[in-house]
């Protein structure tokens, strides 16, 4: 498996073992050899809360990929700004591979500090496209708040439309189908 994906003005670089152990545990410096760039002072990305829930999501990652190392790309790909230095300025990730309906849910987060500049959206087509390889994939979803505006705008931008009540309550689920 290619472990970086490149768009216009990102590399997405598929998060492995070290780099999910060095997130989890908050080793910024760690993080930032292992991916060669910068980390900035408002990672990780808030989600729904402060930080906790990214950092919960990396443990929970490192846990997955130290039992199963192959599944490298299908938990989760770091969002990495180009330039003279690149910033680590995000993630986008899917909750897995596949499961036997072929359906895949996917989901983004980019620091404070990089927000509204449509790099949530280029990363999520950027793994979307690399999701869209796979022909196992069927169905790509995704899932937000009514209140999260920004975040259903990527999903759009995306190709999802609307498809009705989210797994969690309170929540709505986007998606597109795949053609095989």
């Amino acid at each position: 498996m290619d472990e970086r994906l490149r768009t216009p003005r990102l590399t997405l670089h598929a998060a492995s073992f070290p780099t999910v152990d060095a997130a989890a545990e908050g080793n910024r410096d760690m993080l930032a050899r292992l991916l060669g760039a910068g980390v900035p002072a408002d990672w990780p990305p808030r989600l729904n809360d402060d930080g906790r829930m990214a950092l919960e999501g990396f443990k929970f990652v490192r846990d997955v990929l130290r039992q199963h190392p192959t599944l490298v790309g299908w938990w989760g790909w770091w969002v990495l700004l180009r330039g003279s230095w690149p910033s680590l300025v995000g993630v986008v990730a899917t909750k897995g591979p596949p499961d036997r309906e072929g359906t895949v849910e996917v989901s983004y987060g980019i620091v404070d500090s990089h927000q509204g500049q449509g790099i949530a959206t280029e990363a999520a087509q950027g793994l979307i496209g690399w999701l869209k390889q796979d022909p196992r994939v069927r169905r790509i979803v995704a899932e937000t708040f009514p209140s999260m505006t920004a975040s259903i705008a990527v999903m759009e931008k995306c190709g999802m439309s609307f498809l009705g009540e989210g797994s969690e309550p309170g929540t709505l689920r986007y998606g597109l189908s795949v053609p095989r």
